[in-house]
């Protein structure tokens, strides 16, 4: 009788394992081309090859090519930006990828920090604020993420700047929220602990800008 219930143990097991490898075969972008996207360059391999396993972070791989394109590569040529409406569809395109990835992991920090970008390059700064404090939510106190948090909390709020649209009239004072304020002034914390040059860097930058993070 022991054997014999080892022995259907075993066979669960097993059952169980192939179970698995079929989810992860038919889920995942590196056995199962229906499930692959092109990114802006027409690739579908990526850089980073473990995000193929994952279907999630495949799709934001994807969602970032398409916001870094204008930095990388324009009509062929490199360190060219493209015209602000082209940077405007890959934002839409972006968007969609994102949207479909944070499906999938809805916990995933990073994923609602690059949606955020997707969403200021198709000229959506309400969308991009809600996915940038859904970032801070989920991971408050994360070095990497504090660095390109602060980067787009310059982008998004500094009213001497204008990213792609003109919702935002070049001088006119941006009137942050306490919650958006708390949250760029624990990412500089952040810095302040664990990176004490780039916090005294994202000091001298917020000076420069319009941003009172004072009051």
């Amino acid at each position: 009788m022991k054997r014999a219930f080892l022995f259907s143990s075993s066979l669960l097991t097993f059952a169980l394992g192939l179970g698995s490898a079929a989810s992860l075969i038919s889920s995942s972008p590196a056995f199962n081309e229906e499930h692959r996207r092109e990114n802006v360059f027409g690739q579908e391999i990526l850089a980073v090859n473990e995000d193929m396993y994952d279907r999630s972070r495949y799709l934001m791989q994807q969602g970032a090519s398409y916001i870094r394109a204008d930095l990388l590569d324009y009509d062929g040529q490199v360190d060219v930006v493209a015209p602000v409406e082209v940077a405007i569809e890959r934002g839409n395109v972006a968007v969609d990828l994102m949207r479909e990835s944070l499906l999938l992991n809805p916990g995933n920090a990073r994923g609602w920090l690059v949606r955020a970008w997707a969403h200021m390059y198709s000229g959506d700064r309400s969308s991009a604020e809600q996915a940038l404090k859904a970032s801070w939510q989920l991971a408050p106190f994360n070095r990497s993420l504090a660095i390109e948090r602060l980067d787009m909390s310059i982008a998004l709020y500094d009213p001497l700047v204008d990213v792609l649209d003109e919702t935002i009239p070049i001088g006119t004072e941006t009137d942050l929220d306490k919650e958006v304020k708390d949250a760029i002034l624990r990412d500089l914390e952040t810095l302040r602990r664990l990176s004490p040059i780039l916090h005294e860097e994202f000091v001298e930058d917020f000076d420069m800008t319009g941003i009172d993070l004072a009051s």
